[in-house]
C-alpha cells in the first residue's frame, strides 16, 4: 500500500548492498526488502543507518530523525518513511529510493549542464517525478 509506513519491518527481509551517500553521523546504503507493505517480491529502498563508530548522541539523532518521519507520514511531494529495523542494532529506516541521487546533487548538476538558460526552463526540465522509483 503506498501510503503504509511499517513501524517495524524484519531486518532478515532486507539486504543491504552499495553505500550511496554519508553524512556527520549517518550512512544511507542501496538495499532490497522482501515482501514490504504487502507488496509481492522486492522493493528497492533507501536504508540509512549510523556508523560503526556512533556515539550515543549520533543514535538519538537517528531516533530524532525516525520520530520525525514519522509524524509527518507518506507524502508523495517528498522522501519519505516506509519503515524501520529497531529490535536490533544498529537501527535502520526503510526510505524512499531515489534513482538519480539526491535532490541537491540532481539539482546542480542540471544547472552545470544548462548553463546557457539559467532561468527557469520553461517545460525543457526533466520531471523530478522521474527520481523516485
Amino acid at each position: 500500500m503506498p501510503g503504509e509506513i511499517v513501524l517495524e519491518f524484519p531486518k532478515e527481509y532486507v539486504r543491504q548492498k552499495d553505500l550511496i551517500g554519508e553524512g556527520t553521523f549517518g550512512r544511507v546504503f542501496k538495499a532490497e526488502a522482501w515482501e514490504l507493505c504487502g507488496r509481492d517480491g522486492v522493493t528497492v529502498v533507501a536504508l540509512k543507518t549510523i556508523k560503526d563508530n556512533a556515539t550515543e548522541d549520533d543514535k538519538q539523532k537517528l531516533t530524532d530523525e525516525f520520530e520525525l518521519l514519522k509524524t509527518i507520514g507518506r507524502n508523495k511531494n517528498i522522501l519519505s518513511l516506509i519503515g524501520c529495523c529497531t529490535k536490533t542494532e544498529p537501527m535502520y529506516l526503510l526510505l524512499d529510493y531515489m534513482a538519480l541521487g539526491n535532490l541537491q546533487k540532481y539539482l546542480r548538476d542540471f544547472r552545470k549542464s544548462h548553463t546557457d538558460n539559467y532561468a527557469n526552463a520553461e517545460g525543457k526540465s526533466p520531471s523530478l517525478v522521474a527520481a523516485i522509483l
